[in-house]
């Protein structure tokens, strides 16, 4: 039920602080008609309104203006117009997906926008770069940006863009699992909706609220917030959302046992869904409705709703699903007396769960999800120690030796007193500071004792992942000259590599999932299994055809039963498969999912784009990936890989002599996909080992002393 597309939606509309409206043609092309013939900044002005107009329609067009913008912006030398410019790049990129580029754009704009003092500009960037963070899945400096944004938002007092910024602080907690904060957020969104009065942001705050309390198990609280939402929906007339409303009211009343109202709700869903042509949503309906008539014990009708839910989940594919409706249709003949139909689709049930996730790999990696909470109590540490220095200077202060000329006997009986009183006070505050580095020193030895069985813990899944990855004996014997330079970030990687040969065809991937790490690992065993179960089980062959049925199951895979979930998570590939079976070198077919493949023969290289869209994620549904048929010729090289070694910071310009990189800083620029291609146009004529071993040096040379960004992986073989 609760969408995190929505709020990705809201952040995406807010980015540069614009109504989200419906380009008109006429209106754009006005404002080109007046660009001929304009200077200075009136030129300049015309710039931003066409940038800002087009948006998220068309990135490329928005780009190309953005940057006749920063040329001029540079030649004007003002710093708002070539911060401003640069956040307008920023947003190109970031519709077009290309999130590395936006990030850079963004951080680039921080300087000028600082140094011109205009906090609304720099709040939208901070904004910004907390979006690019969230979309990618680093959620803590996503909330870091976000309340940058925040407090200039909080001093400006505009109700509108604090609307923004609590909504996107929001998403973060709901992805962390907090609700309650979650939910506090969302309320002070709710809040300023109500007061600006904008029906639709109000709608979906109201069922974003609602999704919560469903999580929560508060069905009476999130049935008084579905409704909220549904009534404005339906003067809205929004026949996709009123669907989903009336869907999310139906899943309520069933959990209540209210079966009369589950059945009327999910009825109407189900007709306003195949109405619109909704399929996936029309299968869930089905389901929702033989579990109403499961509850109720007609268990005739029961199977009847499940089977239709079944048949069009297996037409999409939909694996999650389907296994879920297998459990249902078992516990339904189990309920009705037919223990031998129970046990049939039980083992349907388990043979699939079984596929989609081996259990003991989820436990694995939920054992190092607890790395986070380990970060947070080392945090808590530092908290501490920084108390306990406020306190040692508290008490310096108050430990002032009091001289007194005052004569008598009796005044200096008093000053000692005072002075006794005063020494008894600096004792007890050193016993209490003695206790405090106690308690410190115990919670460093438990966290070190934590860190170390997370560290042996993550080594073991870095030998689970090894252990489904290709053997490299396998992929020698398959491809005579091949090279794979492949180097994790961390400990686990979120990139892949994967071969396979299969009647006379060999299929090579080169795979980067959403993050790295631990995140990147998980989603990595997903797409490892996708890949097996399509070609090998499937026998699938076209290229296009798999990464298709391959972005159907991994956005399936993150389904959850009612919760109607959608999620960010996915990855970018390149895929090939090559039919060697012809003397001169054999027919390569190619797609790619924002990734390309680069073929060198003759001193020429030819770059083969990807679709500019993921795997996963946010990509459309039913998105259809294209096959290139490509003509190789012996001797030719082929490479697959990555953004880890082009987006790598570094460089002989990258830092004074003798001066060390500040944690979590990088200097210099990236290397870039451009200098990449160069640099194996001029090394390709080399052996396949020597060319890998070229590529490790260069990589360390230029990384320096920074950190490294990114997981690495290039694949190259000769035809």
């Amino acid at each position: 039920m609760f969408r995190s597309a929505l709020f990705q939606c809201w952040i995406a509309v807010f980015l540069t602080g614009f109504l989200c409206l419906e380009v008109r043609a006429g209106s754009v092309d006005s404002l080109i008609t007046l660009l001929d013939g304009s200077k200075g900044r009136a030129r300049m002005g015309l710039l931003f309104d066409i940038v800002r107009t087009i948006d998220a329609n068309d990135p490329a067009q928005a780009l190309g203006y953005g940057e006749e913008a920063l040329e001029l912006a540079k030649k004007m030398k003002e710093d708002s117009l070539i911060g401003t410019a640069h956040q307008l790049i920023g947003v190109a990129h970031y519709n077009a997906g290309d999130y590395p580029e936006a990030l850079q754009a963004y951080e680039t704009s921080l300087p000028f926008l600082k140094d011109s003092s205009n906090l609304n500009l720099l709040s939208k960037s901070y904004n910004n770069i907390g979006a690019v963070y969230d979309e990618t899945g680093d959620y803590d400096k996503a909330l870091s940006y976000y309340f940058k944004s925040l407090k200039i938002k909080e001093n400006n007092k505009d109700s509108t863009q604090l609307a923004v910024a609590y909504n996107n602080i929001a998403v973060v907690y709901y992805n962390l699992a907090d609700l309650d904060k979650c939910v506090e957020y969302l309320k002070k969104t709710l809040a300023i909706d109500e007061a600006i009065g904008t029906p639709d942001d109000m709608a979906y705050s109201i069922n974003n609220i609602a999704s919560v309390y469903y999580r929560k198990k508060d069905y009476q609280t999130a049935l008084q917030y579905f409704f909220r939402s549904y009534e404005i929906r339906k003067k809205q007339k929004d026949r996709h959302t009123i669907a989903t409303s009336l869907s999310n009211i139906g899943n309520v009343y069933t959990k209540t046992r209210d079966y009369d109202k589950a059945f009327e709700y999910n009825q109407k869903a189900l007709e306003i869904r195949e109405s619109i042509g909704d399929k996936l949503g029309v299968a869930k309906s089905h389901q929702s409705l033989g579990n109403i008539y499961k509850s109720t014990k007609q268990h005739r009708r029961s199977l009847e709703r499940h089977f239709m839910a079944l048949d069009m989940a297996k037409s999409l594919e939909a694996r999650p699903l389907i296994r879920e409706v297998y459990l249902d249709i078992s516990i339904v003949y189990e309920e009705s007396g037919d223990p031998a139909n129970a046990l049939k689709y039980y083992k349907k049930y388990k043979l699939l769960q079984d596929s989609i996730f081996d259990l003991e790999k989820a436990e694995q990696l939920a054992e190092l999800e607890t790395l986070y909470e380990t970060e947070k109590k080392e945090a808590r540490i530092d908290l501490l120690q920084k108390e306990q220095e406020v306190s040692r200077l508290r008490i310096k202060q108050q430990s002032v030796v009091l001289y007194s000329s005052l004569s008598g006997i009796a005044l200096l009986i008093i000053v000692a007193l005072i002075l006794y009183n005063r020494y008894q006070l600096k004792q007890k505050a050193n016993r209490l500071l003695e206790r405090k580095n106690d308690e410190i020193k115990a919670q460093r030895d438990e966290i070190s004792i934590q860190k170390k069985h997370l560290t042996d813990s993550i080594q073991y899944a870095k030998r689970l992942q090894q252990a489904v990855f290709p053997d490299l004996a396998y992929i020698h014997s398959i491809l005579e000259d091949a090279f794979i330079l492949f180097e994790p970030r961390d400990i686990v990687s979120g990139d892949f590599y994967w071969f396979h040969e299969q009647k006379g065809k060999i299929y090579i991937a080169a795979v980067d999932c959403t993050g790295h790490g631990v995140p990147g690992a998980f989603v990595s065993m997903l797409g490892i299994n996708h890949l097996n179960h399509l070609i090998k089980e499937k026998g699938m062959e076209d290229p296009g055809e798999i990464l298709s049925a391959l972005n159907v199951a991994v956005k399936e895979g993150f389904y959850r039963e009612s919760a109607e979930v959608t999620t960010r998570d996915g990855m970018d590939i390149a895929m090939c498969v090559w039919d060697r079976s012809s003397a001169n070198g054999g027919v390569l077919k190619f797609a790619g999912a924002f990734r390309p493949l680069l073929q060198i023969g003759s001193n020429e290289l030819v770059e083969y784009k990807g679709d500019k869209t993921p795997i996963g994620g946010h990509s459309r549904d039913g998105f259809q990936f294209t096959t290139r048929e490509i003509t190789v010729r012996k001797n030719d090289m082929i490479y697959l890989f990555t953004d880890g070694y082009a987006d790598q910071f570094g460089g002989k310009e990258n830092l004074p002599a003798g001066q060390a990189v500040l944690p979590n800083r990088q200097a210099g620029k990236k290397f870039m996909t451009k200098r990449l291609k160069q640099f194996l146009l001029d090394h390709h004529h080399l052996p396949l080992a020597e060319q890998k071993n070229r590529l490790e040096q260069n990589l360390k040379e230029w990384q320096g002393n920074n950190d490294r960004i990114d997981d690495v992986l290039i694949i190259g073989f000769k035809i």
